[in-house]
């Protein structure tokens, strides 16, 4: 039985069928009603919030004369947060969790999930990037990992699986729980046509199904669905809406319309693809508060005052009052005149101060020019994005130490936010290696087969140098044919990997490496890596004498790669492995140790110890090579 897909509940009575649409059904309006008295008004503002829609009818209506500007802090918000926490692919880490597990298999799927995730076809990156600002707009972003098997040119079955973002005005949660992982139930609605749902071929009632689009959100949205065929019984193009309701506590997907009495599916044992970005938390609610909400009345006094500064400006024309009788035609056109120096004539004897007059402006207070400023800083308080984060010139001059310290604490903010895209990274990560483990046994999965490059190639290739090794170490090889094994192993090479079933099984762990996902400024990047390799090459023959060996070749190529220098194999020429500097050798009589496995030599050689460990992160006590012979 598939512990992550479910199977079909076929055996199911008319009766318990149309009961478990009715309880679905109820569940569902419940939830619709309690999310727009609570939350629907708040996420369309934010989306004129984050649009620049923010002058209604009546504030246009009120002074027709004035200037209405919008200086959209939030949507400076919301493209400043969203390229940080986004902006670089995932790095997974799987581990052996379960007795049967290996550290081969583990470095099987990292290495394959990573390279999925890089695709095109997975649609994981444009995903990410969706549910991230889904987040920061309307308090929850939504992934869901689907798959489909397909035939090919070969009549072969090919699985494909593929991540979604997922409208979070699609979503319904359990209005009871206090957030998503402790919901009873959550609900998606899908809009799509019937035709699909035939090529689909697992849904039953679809005659029974009605077509078109059975409620509008608002005109918007109205004018945006096409309703094409919806009067045609059969037309393949008709709109039609269903709901997926997910029984989180039974493991139970409930598949059916808003008319219909049937269920088009029902499945068992199933767990939910829906996973959740959720951002600042709401007492007593399943939903989530979006970044500007808590901005959206300063958002509103920033434009006002900005206006206000404009239309201002424009009604402080310097203007005149003249004597009709005393200026000609020709001496009104020379004073509006820009030429320098331009004689204008006047008739009569009048004093030139009782002929023309400057009409006296009243002045806008000089605080009125310091409220943006105020304003922006209240906003910067609010959602943690100041001027340092935005790239921006700060107003106020600060000490080095003051600047640190601004910058820390906006770090710390902007990192929890990273912290949670992590998390639902990881998840979907761990949904897309169990959908896998279900999936590619029912598949032609030779047909699945890739080529791997750079780490995961370094630490497949390692995983299984060690197995190697260890396999002819046990049977009792020698010394000499464990060396040579290794010597003759190219650890950096580009290796084949077919995601068969054999991979999956045991039970393993899905991690993401920290900040892994964060984008930052790729000089400081490339500044710290080569610093970092410059430190430990003088340190090198030093810890060498220690005890302690570098990996230099993994030093220096995250060094290239922060440079952006990808292809970093033809740097390196391969040399014979030559002793460590300082390092006795292995016995007086120069006879191998019995022990070989723990026991190689030459620089930079893999410690077989600590092969199946990660190689993202250097530690001393896991550094990739080996200890010193003797």
């Amino acid at each position: 039985m598939p512990g992550t897909i479910g199977y079909p509940n076929e055996d199911l009575s008319k009766e318990a069928a149309e009961d478990l649409v009715r309880i679905a059904r109820s569940r569902l309006e419940h939830g619709k009603v309690f999310r727009k008295s609570r939350r629907e008004g708040r996420w369309r503002q934010s989306e004129m919030q984050f649009s620049g829609n923010h002058w209604g009818v009546e504030d246009s209506t009120s002074d027709p004369t004035a200037d209405l500007v919008v200086v959209n802090i939030s949507f400076s918000t919301v493209v400043t947060i969203v390229p940080y926490v986004t902006g670089s692919d995932p790095r997974f880490l799987v581990e052996p969790y379960s007795k049967d597990a290996t550290v081969l298999n583990a470095r099987a799927q990292g290495a394959w999930i990573n390279r999925f995730w890089r695709t095109q076809d997975s649609g994981a990156r444009p995903a990410l990037y969706d549910a991230a600002h889904d987040s920061i707009i309307y308090g929850q972003g939504w992934g869901k990992v689907v798959y489909s098997i397909t035939k090919n040119r070969d009549d072969k079955s090919i699985a494909k699986l593929k991540v979604d973002a997922v409208s979070p005005w699609d979503i319904w949660i359990d209005p009871s729980a206090n957030a998503y992982r402790s919901a009873r139930w959550v609900a998606q609605r899908i809009r799509t046509t019937l035709g699909e749902l035939r090529e689909d071929g697992t849904f039953d009632n679809l005659d029974l199904l009605a077509r078109g689009i059975a409620e509008h959100a608002d005109e918007i949205e109205q004018d945006r669905i096409l309703q094409v065929g919806y009067d045609e019984k059969d037309s393949d193009y008709a709109w039609v809406e269903i709901y997926e309701f997910y029984d989180l506590v039974k493991r139970r997907l409930i598949v059916f319309a808003s008319d219909s009495a049937l269920p088009l599916k029902v499945v068992d044992d199933i767990d939910c693809p829906l996973r959740c970005i959720e951002n600042h938390w709401l007492p007593s609610q399943p939903y989530r508060m979006g970044d500007l909400e808590q901005i959206w009345e300063l958002q509103q006094e920033l434009n006002k005052s900005r206006s206000q500064m404009l239309t201002h400006r424009r009604r402080n024309i310097t203007k005149y009052l003249v004597k009709s009788d005393v200026l000609d035609e020709g001496a009104e056109q020379a004073l509006m005149s820009q030429v320098v120096g331009q004689m204008v004539k006047i008739k009569g004897n009048e004093p030139l101060d009782s002929v023309i007059r400057p009409v006296a402006s009243s002045p806008l207070s000089a605080d009125a020019y310091n409220v943006s400023d105020l304003i922006t800083r209240d906003v910067f308080e609010i959602t943690g994005v100041n001027e340092y984060l935005r790239g921006a010139t700060p107003t106020i001059r600060r000490t080095a130490t003051e600047a640190s310290i601004i910058e820390g604490a906006s770090n710390i903010k902007s990192a929890h936010k990273l912290t949670k895209v992590e998390n639902f990274v990881r998840d979907i990560g761990t949904l897309i290696l169990n959908i896998a483990a279900d999936v590619f046994p029912l598949t032609d999965y030779d047909e699945l087969e890739m080529f791997i490059t750079g780490r995961d190639a370094e630490a497949l290739n390692k995983a299984e140098l060690a197995e190697r090794v260890m396999s002819l170490a046990q049977r009792g090889a020698p010394q000499d044919i464990l060396q040579r094994e290794v010597e003759g192993s190219d650890l950096y090479g580009g290796t084949n990997l077919t995601p068969g079933p054999d991979i999956f099984r045991g039970v393993y762990q899905v991690e993401v490496v920290a900040n892994s996902t964060e984008l930052r400024d790729p000089v400081f990047k490339e500044q710290k890596f080569r610093e970092m390799a410059q430190v430990l090459t003088e340190a090198a023959p030093v810890l060498a004498q220690q005890g302690v060996q570098l990996n230099l070749r993994k030093i220096y190529d995250l060094w290239f790669e922060a440079a952006g220098i990808q292809d970093t194999e033809d740097l390196f020429s391969p040399t014979a492995p030559q002793a460590p500097m300082g390092v006795p050798p292995a016995s007086p009589e120069g006879a191998s140790p019995p022990m070989m496995p723990q026991m190689l030599r030459g620089l930079g050689q893999p410690n077989l110890q600590a092969l199946g460990a990660p190689t993202d992160v250097l530690t001393p006590e896991n550094t990739g090579a080996l200890p010193p012979a003797g």
